[in-house]
């Protein structure tokens, strides 16, 4: 029984001081945009990539809300199994696929004018359980940070690059 405390209490201690849990997330502040698109997007152009071709009715679903990242982009999500969506990105303006996903354990923390996602935000955990994250939790993810360069998303302050994928 003393070898069972002592095993969960250091592996309490290993999880509570995992590195990319306590990694400092970049700010959504620095990567601010100064353009922005008003209106209605432009509707996907489905035709021209592979990921438009695959998940065109979820693309064109989405894009219709408008544009509510980096300005002039709109991002899109749907589900791929228990506790995981999938991010997709349109071009709001031309109506422009790109054939990149990010995956996400418990959602993704996101504002019109700036260029940053955070994966399983702190925040957005925070929000999922009332307030408070839980010490254990297996739908919580990791938060990972992604830049969008305008063509790519670019891992910042570590993030895992497996939860970037190219169609």
């Amino acid at each position: 029984m003393k070898f069972l405390r002592l095993v969960t209490s250091a592996l309490f201690v290993y999880m509570s001081t995992d590195g990319a849990a306590q990694q400092r997330l970049p700010s959504f502040e620095a990567h601010q945009v100064d353009d922005s698109f008003q209106g209605p997007g432009t509707a996907p152009i489905t035709t021209s990539s592979k990921l438009g071709k695959m998940y065109r009715t979820r693309l064109r679903d989405g894009a219709k809300k408008g544009p509510n990242f980096a300005g002039h982009f709109t991002l899109v999500a749907w589900g791929c199994g228990s506790s995981c969506q999938e991010w997709a990105i349109v071009d709001a303006r031309t109506g422009q696929v790109f054939d990149w996903l990010l995956r996400s354990t418990a959602g993704a923390e996101f504002y019109p004018n700036s260029r940053l996602v955070i994966l399983d935000s702190p925040k957005l955990v925070s929000e999922m359980f009332g307030g408070s994250i839980p010490a254990s939790c297996a739908v919580c993810g990791t938060p990972s940070a992604y830049e969008w360069t305008g063509m790519e998303w670019r891992p910042l302050s570590g993030a895992d690059t497996a939860r970037i994928r190219k169609y």
